[in-house]
């Protein structure tokens, strides 16, 4: 959602705010879209047990399952770096965790 020409201009605590703000905003919100509206489609994989149409096919289910535990896992990271960034811009990050570049 950044666009790194305004990006690279910016402090470390600049960052920090637009990193947090898409987190929050943006990232989160939409991996909790993609699980609510993926859990009843996996939900009745799993209870028909549903296969592929082609002759001798794989299950899907396994498959669908993969959707929601993925967003799940993307939001934890997105949790993880909205904290990262709270940390950052509240100054009680521990030195040298911060990406900060010297020039």
């Amino acid at each position: 959602m950044r666009v790194d020409i305004f990006y690279s201009r910016l402090s470390v605590k600049q960052k920090a705010w637009s990193d947090l703000l898409g987190a929050v905003l943006v990232l989160l919100p939409f991996c909790a879209i993609v699980i609510y509206y993926s859990l009843p489609a996996v939900t009745n994989s799993w209870k028909v047990l549903e296969m592929s149409s082609d002759p001798a096919g794989l299950p899907r289910y396994p498959l669908k399952t993969v959707i929601p535990v993925a967003f799940a896992w993307l939001g934890i990271q997105g949790v993880s770096e909205a904290i990262k960034n709270l940390a950052i811009i509240t100054d009680t990050a521990l030195p040298g965790t911060t990406e900060e570049v010297t020039s």
